[in-house]
């Protein structure tokens, strides 16, 4: 984790970031840790349209645009956009923040994707409203998804979330 206390908006951000020289080109994106009514964490499978790392777990997320007001406001966006409009939400805590350089298969950049992990809840029913970047959602106990099944950022917070006993 490069932090772990909640930044609300870029301005913030930017601030916690302006030492950190050795970043290329930036992306900001929010990721949540999302359970079901169970309890049972849910992944989605990252499909043939992601960006990176296709073929594993990951968070239920995106990227942060211009329009979002705050972090928060980006992570409730993208839970409808990934997850549908038929369950009620609950962006929890924060987790922390994590730099995950990547290459983009479409673009073949180098990336430094800060991403900014929260927990959350749900109740209703998930939609899987983009086929091609995710193939399924996946509802699992978080011990049970194993490090080479997971994207790496997904494993690194992951580890964090079962070693502080969250």
């Amino acid at each position: 984790m490069i932090f772990t206390d909640e930044v609300k908006d870029t301005k913030e951000l930017i601030y916690k970031l302006v030492d950190n020289k050795k970043l290329n080109k930036i992306k900001i994106c929010v990721i949540c840790f999302l359970f079901d009514p169970e309890g049972k964490l849910v992944l989605h499978l990252r499909g043939p349209a992601a960006r990176d790392e296709v073929g594993k777990y990951e968070a239920i997320g995106g990227s942060v645009n211009r329009k979002d007001n705050t972090f928060r406001d980006a992570m409730k966006r993208e839970l409808i956009e990934e997850a549908g409009v038929k369950a009620k939400f609950e962006i929890g805590d924060f987790i922390g923040a994590i730099d995950n350089e990547k290459e983009d298969l479409h673009t073949g950049e180098t990336i430094n994707w800060i991403i900014l992990a929260y927990k959350g809840i749900y109740e209703g029913e998930l939609i899987n409203m983009e086929p091609t970047r995710c193939i399924r959602f996946e509802h699992r106990e978080m011990t049970d998804y194993k490090e080479e099944e997971l994207s790496s950022s997904c494993y690194e917070i992951l580890k964090y979330l079962i070693d502080k006993k969250w």
